[in-house]
């Protein structure tokens, strides 16, 4: 489906005729802006006549965003068909789009499904938004530029982008998705766009990548050719543990949940949440020790089948993310310091997985001599000249995955560091339930949302889908009852979009 720039605008412009009509503007339409869309859709009704709403995103990343673009169909989506369907917007089902494409399969047993496949169904969601809220007499404007900053002005806050200023907004959604930190040296090859990685690394067939996550697999697996030996550095030598789609057994969180928090009496601290998720483990026979094992991972990458106790006790843990995030929204900053340093990487280590399909391909290729994982290498300090000798390689490709740290990503996202509040490390800080971006004194801005990875700061994990997804519906619902508080009018139950 076609996002149309200019279309409609002039009759647009005749419905902000009303002093009490609100202005929003949307900073960012990947995934965390179009299901913020797609909720505020949801919402709308008539009363929203004459609301103004400013979209602003490249051309290219409408919908889709960097995560799901169309230039990396070689990367592979981790999440299940089902997973992505049970976090559809109720105005566009996942599993209906996708079947109506004829498309194959989508079990990650079996095949790999490509993000870009995802990024289609976004940007066809975003449409089916944009259209919906048009329907209602919203006026929907997309800008087609990159947002370089925001700024409080009189009369509300004022987006800048590349090409032109926007009129202030009475509020912003900031949606940026994801980035990496730059490289530290100047002799390296850009993993991204994958579809352009092989041309960039010219005629090498040895190639040594920076990383051993997810990045460095999609990476390794763009390189597949039969003929490339790859070499993958990482302090811990290991890749990412294996997702059984057909383990899955549906059972939810007994001890680990967010309503176990909400109701807990007392201060909260770490070790309230680390006992509890203890007794989530110990229905499976686990302990932390367990599942952060360097033995027993390796056990797992050997035969991810071995197990069914590991993969159901995983399973489980992977509908935790909104309880550890209630947990950290309820924990003093001292509490959030020590359950960070309690789980930290490994945790991470253990939760996020390659498919069953993706982990037969590595395999292969490391039987055949041309994936090869070495460990103790940090990035960061000296002797990493002597390892690529050693190697025979002289292609490094950083793939060290993604960062929070705002002065780490692009000029807005650098730039809001100057208007919100960060954490000790440098990431943004929200207020979780609403969405609305702290000041640096720690009160909440009624004028700047956050969603996604500019807003780690208040969560224990933030680059999930389920999170963000989560995100986007309490911003969503944070514009909603300022553009009904604008207007004087309560929205109708009866009245709401299905």
């Amino acid at each position: 489906m076609v996002l149309h720039l200019h279309s409609e605008q002039s009759a647009d412009r005749a419905l902000l005729d009303s002093a009490s009509a609100a202005r929003v503007a949307v900073v960012g339409a990947g995934v965390g802006g179009t299901l913020t869309l797609s909720r505020l859709a949801e919402l709308a009704d008539g009363s929203w006549r004459g609301t103004a709403l400013d979209i602003v995103d490249r051309p290219e990343s409408l919908g889709r965003g960097r995560a799901f673009g169309s230039d990396i169909a070689a990367a592979a989506v981790n999440t299940s068909a089902h997973r992505l369907e049970a976090l559809s917007p109720t105005l566009h089902s996942f599993r209906t789009w996708h079947a109506g494409l004829g498309g194959r399969s989508t079990d990650l047993d079996i095949v790999p499904m490509s993000r870009s496949v995802y990024g289609d169904y976004l940007t066809t969601t975003l449409a089916k938004a944009i259209d919906r809220l048009r329907s209602h007499g919203v006026g929907v404007r997309l800008h087609p530029m990159h947002a370089n900053a925001i700024r409080p002005v009189d009369g509300g806050i004022a987006v800048l982008g590349d090409t032109a200023a926007l009129p202030p907004a009475d509020i912003a959604v900031v949606a940026p998705g994801v980035w990496s930190p730059a490289p530290t040296r100047h002799d390296t090859v850009s993993a991204y766009p994958l579809s352009g990685l092989r041309s960039r690394l010219g005629g090498s067939r040895a190639v040594a990548v920076l990383g051993s996550g997810l990045t460095a697999v999609d990476v390794a697996c763009t390189l597949d050719d039969g003929e490339t030996r790859i070499h993958l550095l990482s302090r811990s030598g290991t890749l990412p543990r294996v997702q059984v789609e057909a383990a899955r057994t549906g059972d939810a969180p007994e001890h680990l949940t967010a309503e176990a928090f909400r109701s807990h009496t007392g201060g909260l601290t770490a070790e309230a949440v680390l006992s509890l998720l203890d007794r989530e483990l110990a229905r499976f026979g686990r302990t932390r020790a367990d599942i952060f094992s360097d033995a027993a991972h390796a056990d797992h990458w050997t035969d991810p089948l071995a197990d069914p106790a590991d993969l159901a006790c995983y399973h489980t843990l992977s509908a935790t993310n909104q309880a550890l995030n209630t947990a950290f929204a309820l924990l003093p900053a001292a509490e959030r310091h020590a359950l960070r340093d309690a789980l930290g990487p490994r945790w991470f280590r253990y939760r996020v997985r390659v498919p069953l399909s993706r982990w037969r391909q590595l395999r292969r290729m490391q039987a055949e001599g041309r994936l090869m994982v070495h460990g103790g290498i940090d990035a960061r300090q000296t002797g990493l000249d002597d390892v690529l000798t050693d190697l025979g390689v002289n292609r490094l490709i950083p793939a060290l995955g993604q960062s929070s740290i705002l002065s780490e990503g692009p000029a807005l996202v650098a730039d809001l560091a100057a208007h919100i509040g960060c954490d000790d490390a440098g990431q943004g800080l929200v207020d979780p339930a609403t969405g609305r971006a702290l000041t640096p004194s720690g009160t909440p801005r009624d004028d700047l949302l956050l969603v996604g990875q500019v807003s780690a700061g208040s969560y224990f994990t933030v680059s999930a889908l389920d999170v963000v997804a989560g995100q986007a519906r309490r911003a969503a619902q944070t514009v909603a009852d300022h553009i009904t508080t604008r207007t004087g009018l309560r929205m109708p139950v009866a009245g709401k979009a299905a």
